[in-house]
């Protein structure tokens, strides 16, 4: 130990405080042949914190079972050989027909890897001895796992530039140099694919249990009498649907562009659907007509419409903190709780749960940036009723995307024989990737053909257990269209929140959605054909996955 503070001291100089170091255990070297070594430096705390700590540790867990592909390797033996030990362990199975590994077994690999480093907070000091803690066990790249590192990453991208031109991932922030790729997810896109999937969800007729595709008896008497439809979302008593939501820290591009996707996805709705009066049949043969109801915005107040927002107040949006316990403490939950929202959505890391622990009703929730029921959803009873999807951040493939093209991990020796990545030639070194591929920005919303379950499996909630079905596809037909409009919108809305959370923006992007799909259209939209569901399609889908 006394040696290893001696090497720190050095690497850190002035730079930070050896009282930093996490633990007073030696670190071991990182997993991996020579040139394959990455490690995840977390973005302050556990690696096991369930979001983005932990998916981006599995990112480097796939890089592992996969490092083989890079080669051109096609046999098991010698695939072996190239990756990481623990990521293809455990129930993890070689599979011939497409030489690669299957079935991954992340429980397995999570016990058996370190190739992570533990940052305890969120000061300078601390990601600094972080970084210099991971050089010290090797590391051929970082991966680091979020937008709390941006004032220290100018420090790891010396030291790894340093150690032999090595290069930087940084997630979810933005950063300028020659050894860093950046990494941005166009997380507008998961806010409206969750907040379309939820508010389609959360405004059907109430049913006799969550899910059950039939109508309830307060339903049918609904129809029959021609008042309010009592609704599936409603959790204040109301039949209505009034929707909040929260960031920790106000960043444009981590965010806030989640919650300005579910402002959007609201705008539209009640743009395009609210006022509207519609027929649907149970599975039991049963009919209810009824008006659909605008949604409402419960950061601005009891039954505040859209008109609301604009100059909107920091506390009303905002914790101001990332912490355990940060959105009780700054009173942000108890006054959407105050203001009857049915649903909430924190975007705030861990301060889900000071929703799912909040007094009164019990608002369903959306999660962020990972499938938060699997997690959340499983560390409490009661919790697992609650989750009606999540707006999520493909961690795991965004990570493997750059990874691969990082210019510091090209070339391998194994055996003494010197091997060459194929994307050797696809270099992203010094630049900025935003949403390379479809899946990187969406919702962890069931498929229709997944029956909504709560059964647990080796001790946690699947995806089944997520009430909303998905109800948009951005890489089919007016799907497409629509997530370039949400995107240059957004884009075009300025760079602060007073900016972009107000109802200019959202207009923007409803004007501009309006040139793809006409109002006549919108009743009629399907998922398979339009890449966006309407409410009607919506309904028949979740019908389909009660017959499962």
């Amino acid at each position: 130990m006394k040696k290893l503070l001696t090497i720190l001291t050095t690497l850190i100089g002035t730079s930070g405080s050896i009282s930093a170091v996490v633990s007073c255990k030696v670190p071991t070297f990182a997993e991996g042949i020579l040139g394959q070594k990455v490690l995840v430096v977390t973005d302050g705390g556990n690696i096991r914190d369930k979001t983005f700590n932990e998916s981006s540790w599995e990112g480097v867990i796939k890089y592992g079972s996969q490092i083989h592909s890079n080669f051109n390797i096609t046999d098991e033996l010698t695939a072996r050989k190239f990756n990481y030990k623990s990521s293809i362990g455990g129930h993890t199975k070689w599979d011939e027909n497409t030489h690669s590994f299957i079935n991954e077994d992340y429980e397995y690999a999570k016990s058996n890897s370190n190739n992570y480093v533990e940052t305890p907070d969120h000061t300078i000091d601390a990601f600094r001895t972080s970084y210099n803690t991971a050089i010290y066990k090797k590391a051929d790249a970082f991966l680091l796992a979020g937008f709390g590192h941006l004032g220290a990453v100018d420090y790891a991208a010396d030291r790894m530039q340093k150690a032999g031109n090595k290069t930087v991932v940084l997630l979810d922030a933005q950063y300028q140099k020659d050894n860093v790729i950046s990494v941005l997810f166009n997380s507008e896109l998961a806010g409206f694919n969750a907040g379309w999937d939820a508010i389609l969800w959360a405004n059907l007729p109430k049913m006799t249990s969550l899910n059950s595709g039939e109508f309830s008896k307060e339903a049918i008497s609904a129809s029959n009498s021609k008042t309010d439809m009592p609704l599936q979302g409603s959790t204040a008593g109301n039949k209505y649907i009034s929707i909040g939501m929260f960031g920790g820290i106000t960043d444009k591009n981590a965010v806030d562009n989640y919650m300005w996707g579910l402002l959007a996805a609201m705008h539209v709705y009640n743009n395009k659907f609210a006022g509207k009066e519609i027929e649907l049949e149970d599975n039991k043969g049963q009919k209810v007509k009824y008006k659909l109801q605008p949604v409402y915005y419960a950061n601005l107040g009891k039954k505040a419409g859209v008109e609301g927002l604009k100059d909107v107040s920091e506390s009303s949006w905002f914790s101001k903190s990332f912490e355990v316990g940060g959105a009780k403490k700054s009173g942000i939950v108890d006054a959407l709780v105050k203001n009857q929202a049915d649903i909430i959505f924190p975007v705030a890391g861990p301060q889900i749960n000071d929703v799912l622990e909040a007094t009164g009703h019990k608002p369903f929730v959306i999660g962020v940036d990972t499938d938060q029921v699997t997690s959340v959803g499983s560390s409490k009873q009661g919790n697992e009723f609650r989750f009606l999807t999540s707006a999520k951040k493909n961690i795991v493939s965004a990570s493997v995307y750059a990874l691969n093209r990082a210019k510091s991990l090209q070339k391998t020796t194994l055996d003494g024989k010197e091997y060459k990545s194929k994307y050797e030639k696809e270099i992203k070194d010094g630049t900025t990737l935003v949403g390379e591929q479809p899946d990187w920005s969406i919702s962890s919303s069931r498929k229709a053909d997944t029956k909504w379950s709560i059964e647990k499996v080796n001790g946690s909630l699947t995806n089944a257990a997520n009430l909303a079905i998905e109800s948009v596809d951005y890489s089919k037909g007016k799907g497409d269209l629509i997530e370039e409009d949400l995107k240059k919108a957004l884009n075009e809305s300025g760079k602060t929140y007073k900016e972009y959370l107000t109802k200019t923006s959202l207009d923007k992007a409803l004007e501009l959605i309006n040139k793809h799909v006409k109002n006549e259209e919108w009743e009629k939209l399907t998922l398979s054909s339009d890449g966006i569901a309407g409410i009607k399609d919506y309904w028949e889908m979740l019908i389909q996955s009660t017959k499962k």
